[in-house]
């Protein structure tokens, strides 16, 4: 992609009563990506509600979460997106950087 047709990185902050995450992303092809600093500490049904809430009035057709491998938990939290309608997304069909191939796991959704 060219530098002139990057989208500034934006940031969503997820709040729970003492706690906050703040989760950032972009937008490329219609599909928000968004990368959580923490998914432990947030109410996770709350958090993807808000992200596909902000992703439909972006106008954007998909959603993309991207979880790095070394989250606590993540495989009961990747198994409970798949249940909720998420799918697994190879990495090479976003086409990103090897590191971030290697680093997340990433899943979406189309809206």
């Amino acid at each position: 992609m060219l530098a002139e047709e990057r989208v500034p990185e934006a940031t969503l902050s997820v709040s729970l009563i003492e706690q906050d995450s703040v989760w950032v992303g972009f937008i490329h092809q219609h599909t928000l990506y968004v990368r959580a600093s923490s998914w432990s500490d947030v109410d996770v049904r709350e958090s993807i509600m808000a992200v596909m809430e902000l992703a439909e009035s972006l106008e954007c057709q998909n959603v993309a979460l991207c979880v790095p491998k070394t989250a606590n938990q993540i495989q009961p939290f990747v198994h409970d997106l798949l249940l909720v309608g998420f799918e697994l997304i190879h990495p090479q069909a976003m086409q990103l950087k090897s590191s971030v191939q290697c680093n997340y796991i990433c899943v979406g959704m189309e809206l």
